[in-house]
Formats: C-alpha cells, structure tokens, sequence
C-alpha cells in the first residue's frame, strides 16, 4: 500500500488507515519500521470497525471511497492482486480522473 502511495499521492490518491483497538505508541512503532507515511486514525474502541457502514469482521479490511465519499469497493484479507499491479493502478487511475 505504501509504494501505490508513493506512485500515486502526486495524482491526487489519499490514503488513510484506520489501527483498531492499538494504542498510539504501539501503531507508531509499527509505522515507523514498516516506513509508512499516510495518515494512520486510531479506533481504540473499535467503534468505526462495527458501524454498519464499514461492518469491519476481519483484518485487513480496505474500503475504496471515492472522491464522493461513496464506497465503491471493498477487499477482506490479504489474497489478491498486489496494490501495486497494472489492475489495481487502472482502477485508481480511473477512480481519479471522474
């Protein structure tokens, strides 16, 4: 996810990750050996993970929103083409340019 972000913030991709139930010194440990830079919310409740909205039942769930606020995807789990991969970066070119 760091490296779409890298090739793509400059085109307008925002990235935001929401840590669920960590506290704040713990997820900034984890972000700074990983090397990642977009903006990381704490859910320390898990308040945002069981809104209906988002309905978050397993780790890693990533949400699509487009510039509207509106989701236009959903992926659970790990499986899957790399963010990174000429699918993913179609997708995130399209989604920019509407």
């Amino acid at each position: 996810m760091q490296k779409l972000y890298d090739q793509m913030k400059s085109k307008g991709l925002e990235i935001i990750a929401v840590d669920i139930g960590e506290d704040k010194a713990t997820v900034a440990a984890f972000l700074k050996k990983n090397g990642y830079t977009f903006p990381v919310l704490l859910d320390t409740t898990g308040g945002v993970a069981g809104i209906s909205l988002y309905s978050v039942d397993a780790i890693p769930a990533n949400f699509i929103i487009d510039k509207n606020g509106k989701i236009v995807g959903r992926k659970i789990g790990v499986d899957g083409p790399e963010w990174t991969s000429a699918e993913r970066i179609a997708l995130f070119q399209q989604l920019l340019a509407l």
